[in-house]
């Protein structure tokens, strides 16, 4: 499973998740809700040569990440880069969820 980190601030989300080796096509970025699913495959090179190999310590195969994003993020306006083998997907705030606090009178 590909490592991923979550940042926020004031405008929007950012969701990093380290792809290396993975393609553009390999990569497949779905949203539900506020449910944002990537999936993909990172294919082992040379495969036909594997029983060569003294060691194997990278992942291949298909992976699958999900995260809920809170309410406010607006993911009709999401976007995926990617940047050296990291993908980075973009989700700005719609502004409408503020938390206040409602004295009591």
């Amino acid at each position: 499973m590909p490592a991923a980190d979550i940042h926020e601030d004031a405008k929007v989300f950012t969701v990093s998740i380290d792809v290396p080796g993975v393609s553009a096509d390999e990569l497949h970025i779905e949203v539900d809700g506020h449910k944002l699913t990537v999936h993909g495959e990172r294919k082992i090179a040379h495969a036909e040569a594997r029983d060569q190999y003294l060691a194997i310590e990278r992942c291949y195969g298909n992976f699958r990440r999900t995260f809920t994003l809170p309410a406010s993020a607006d993911t009709s306006k999401a976007r995926a880069e990617r940047h050296n083998g990291v993908l980075v997907l973009t989700v700005p705030k719609n502004g409408g969820a503020v938390t206040r606090e409602i004295p009591v009178s």
